[in-house]
């Protein structure tokens, strides 16, 4: 079979960017790995062990978010993660 994880550490690398890690399940590995938010696809990648996601905060926007990876394989199929819920809160207070 085919599966596909979202590891539910965010590792923070940018002022607005975190990168998520993938584990993938299976003989068969995938071509290529999407992060996406509701219909939005977030980020893509090819498939890779070490590969990493990139989620942008301003595009996901403010509030409670639930992201999902998908893993696409040679054939077209897709197999989707289960959604991984989180809130984002900009930090709005200026830096002296």
């Amino acid at each position: 079979g085919r599966s596909v994880q979202l590891s539910p550490e965010l590792k923070k690398i940018g002022k607005n960017e975190h990168a998520v890690k993938v584990k993938v399940g299976g003989m068969e590995k995938p071509v290529a790995l999407k992060l996406v938010s509701g219909e939005m696809t977030v980020d893509k990648k090819s498939y890779s062990e070490e590969a990493e996601l990139i989620l942008d905060e301003l595009i996901v926007g403010e509030g409670p978010n639930r992201v999902r990876v998908i893993a696409v394989y040679a054939d077209g199929m897709e197999v989707s993660s289960e959604p991984v819920s989180f809130d984002i809160t900009f930090n709005t207070e200026e830096e002296e």
